[in-house]
């Protein structure tokens, strides 16, 4: 008798845990599909395979000359060689030379031979130096201050004073309209703190900076 009733007690116990086992794992499935994001069909996504790492970006090996100012046999159109193996025009009937050279004696200026000169891809012109000079056009009656990247914010004469000096007029240049097409206007500069010169020299130390291919 006490046998029979151990046996029926071992069935009865394994029968209940079979049934827990049953309801939990029904329990596990329905939240995960609860949980799993749909897609556009409405049926659940898949786990995405993980991303493979992106290898790094190669850059090319500057040339030689780089941070050189080059000038070649037939003209004497000044071309600034950056990291990138471009070459970058200093335009002329402007100051953008001065603003990156004042003294020219000390500039590093390098004459190579016309096919040299041709080896190099043209990348653009050269930008005003941020922080150095004021440019206006004879077609806009705006003054703009140089920022990083060849960006011209405008300013008024007042906030002109405050952040150049008194004598704030005489950094300021005529510039022919087609070199103006160069830059991007920026936001205009409605008080004093919205620009710094010293933050933009810091940012604009070389001409690779400027350009973004300082690297």
């Amino acid at each position: 008798m006490n046998s029979s009733n151990s046996q029926g007690k071992i069935v009865w116990g394994a029968f209940i845990a079979g049934l827990v086992i049953i309801v939990l794992g029904g329990i596990f499935l329905y939240t995960q599909k609860v949980h799993a994001p749909e897609n556009e069909s409405g049926e659940y996504a898949k786990t995405p395979a993980p991303v493979a790492a992106q290898p790094p970006v190669l850059r090319p090996e500057p040339p030689k000359l780089a941070g050189h100012i080059l000038i070649g046999p037939k003209v004497t159109t000044k071309f600034y060689l950056a990291k990138d193996g471009k070459r970058y025009v200093f335009p002329e009937e402007t100051k953008t030379f001065e603003t990156w050279f004042p003294n020219a004696a000390k500039a590093p200026i390098t004459k190579v031979s016309q096919d040299e000169l041709e080896s190099y891809p043209l990348g653009g012109n050269v930008w005003y130096r941020p922080g150095t000079r004021l440019i206006h056009i004879s077609t806009d009656t705006n003054i703009y201050a140089v920022a990083h990247g060849g960006v011209l914010r405008a300013i008024n004469e007042g906030n002109a004073a405050l952040l150049f000096g008194a004598d704030w007029n005489k950094l300021l240049d005529l510039m022919p309209d087609y070199y103006f097409t160069n830059y991007t206007i920026g936001a205009p500069i409605l008080a004093p703190a919205q620009y710094s010169v010293a933050i933009e020299q810091g940012l604009s130390q070389t001409i690779d900076m400027d350009k973004g291919v300082d690297y």
